[in-house]
């Protein structure tokens, strides 16, 4: 169903331009909600990390830095949907039935996303400038 929705999005996004800017906005919050129903539907009495975490932990990388939204938004994005999974999975097991690795993992994972989010904007605003500059120095000479 993740690669299903995930192939409609991109194929929407090649036809036209307007999807493109919300491709994070709606990707991430679809892929939040399936990956909170996998692990529930994984085992119904116990929580596990399962791999589909992990894909939406990777696939919220990807798409923040590809994103053409400013940083600050990318990871508003990301904490709201790391608030509802922690919703879903807390109203379904209960905070007893939660480990200690959802949380490290949670958090760790949405510092470094918004670490390398911004580290790419910052990149990417740095070769921006270089360029103006040698542009500007082409038309010196």
């Amino acid at each position: 169903m993740i690669f299903f929705l995930i192939a409609i999005l991109y194929f929407v996004n090649k036809r036209t331009k307007t999807p493109k800017h919300y491709f994070h906005n709606l990707l991430i919050p679809a892929v939040c909600l399936l990956t909170a129903r996998k692990t529930i539907a994984q085992n119904d009495q116990r929580f596990y990390l399962n791999e589909s975490f992990a894909s939406w932990l990777i696939m919220m990388v990807f798409t923040g830095i590809a994103s053409t939204m400013q940083w600050y938004t990318v990871v508003a994005v990301n904490f709201f949907c790391f608030v509802i999974y922690l919703g879903i999975i807390f109203r379904h097991y209960g905070s007893s039935g939660v480990g200690n690795d959802l949380y490290v993992h949670m958090i760790t994972s949405f510092i470094f996303s918004s670490c390398l989010i911004r580290i790419n904007e910052v990149n990417m605003r740095s070769s921006f400038n270089l360029l103006r500059k040698a542009e500007l120095q082409e038309e010196k000479w």
